[in-house]
Formats: structure tokens, C-alpha cells, sequence
């Protein structure tokens, strides 16, 4: 049961409105650690692919249905994903779901990557 102090009522404890500013923290935490991986991922983007240098790329646009890459592009973004953050990427995760933005594919590493929000379950939407 929650209070609509934000204090919560378990059995006979009571776990106060600190579990509330430790998931504020996480999530700034995860935030941050969100961004540094869009940085990363956009300047690979515009110093490999000829589209991502001629247009002012947000982390918003779409990369395969805008054409900013292709299915080989694809290819060379994982390589990069699978180098830069030590991680290997399978079938499963190739899907166009992570790979529609720089800001989709960010959140994505963020929590495959082990992140305190990722293990919390926090998720970021775009």
C-alpha cells in the first residue's frame, strides 16, 4: 500500500520517502549513462556513414528508414556496439526496435550493459 506521502506500508515496516530519492538517483545515474552512449553512437554514425555527415542527426531520426543506414550499415553499427561496450549482440537483439534511433539503440546498450536502473527495471521511453 502506498501513502500519498510516498511513504510504503509493508506488512508491519514502514520504508520511507528515501526509496523514492534512491530511484531519483538511479535514474539520473541511468539518464547520464544514456546520453555519453548516444554521443558515442552518433559520432560513429556521422564519421562512417556519408547520410549521418551531411545531415545535423538528432537522436530522434529514424537511421534505417530515413537511409542514414542500411542493412550493411547495420552490420558495421554492431560491430561497433559489440567493441566500444563489450557486449555481443545476438539475433534476438537485431531487431528494429532497438536499432530505430540513436536514442532507442542507446537505451538499449544502457540496459543490456548492466546499469543500476537497467537491473531496477527502470526503463527510459522515447
Amino acid at each position: 500500500m502506498i501513502r500519498r506521502d510516498g511513504c510504503c506500508f509493508r506488512g508491519t515496516g514502514i520504508v520511507d520517502v528515501l526509496l523514492g530519492h534512491e530511484l531519483s538517483r538511479i535514474t539520473r545515474i541511468y539518464i547520464m549513462k544514456e546520453q555519453a552512449i548516444a554521443a558515442s553512437i552518433r559520432s560513429y554514425v556521422a564519421e562512417h556513414f556519408a547520410r549521418g555527415r551531411k545531415f545535423a542527426l538528432s537522436d530522434t531520426d529514424p537511421l534505417l528508414q530515413s537511409g542514414i543506414i542500411d542493412s550493411m550499415g547495420v552490420l558495421d553499427l554492431v560491430g561497433f556496439i559489440e567493441n566500444k561496450f563489450g557486449m555481443a549482440l545476438s539475433d534476438e537483439d537485431l531487431s528494429p526496435d532497438n536499432f530505430y534511433s540513436i536514442a532507442t539503440l542507446a537505451a538499449f546498450i544502457a540496459r543490456r550493459s548492466g546499469s543500476p536502473a537497467g537491473q531496477a527495471g527502470i526503463e527510459t521511453t522515447v
